[in-house]
């Protein structure tokens, strides 16, 4: 794990384009601040964080108070993957997995009717509003 300086200073050396995949999986929702602040300044493609929709909220919540807009988070799918009942850890693997391809492939599906992130959710979308 890395320490608050140490993702400052690594973050901006990896390659990212807009064909990077990026997923924030860290010990704490500070450490997921921090990255997700650094990795909605990339083109990522999919940039995608763990954590409940609790705690998804009160991440984007305090981002927003550091004045980041919230357009900058329309792109973000957190917590991340499709809710396909997913218990384990490899079923939720899954469940990621089949987001990323769906973003990839550019599903004309409604698959993200089935998207836990609280962006593909009406009312937590009216919650972020506020």
């Amino acid at each position: 794990m890395f320490t608050p300086a140490e993702y400052e200073e690594v973050f901006p050396n990896l390659q990212i384009n807009e064909t990077s995949y990026v997923i924030i999986v860290t010990r704490g929702h500070r450490d997921d601040m921090r990255v997700l602040k650094l990795a909605i300044a990339t083109p990522a493609r999919y940039i995608a964080m763990i954590g409940s929709k609790r705690k998804v909220l009160n991440v984007i919540r305090e981002l927003q108070k550091e004045g980041v807009p919230r357009a900058a988070f329309e792109r973000i799918h957190a917590p991340m993957g499709l809710n396909i009942g997913a218990i384990s850890p490899e079923e939720i693997a899954i469940s990621v997995a089949a987001e990323m391809i769906a973003v990839r492939r550019g599903a004309a599906s409604n698959w993200r009717s089935l998207s836990m992130s609280v962006f593909a959710d009406e009312s937590l979308r009216a919650v972020l509003a506020q």
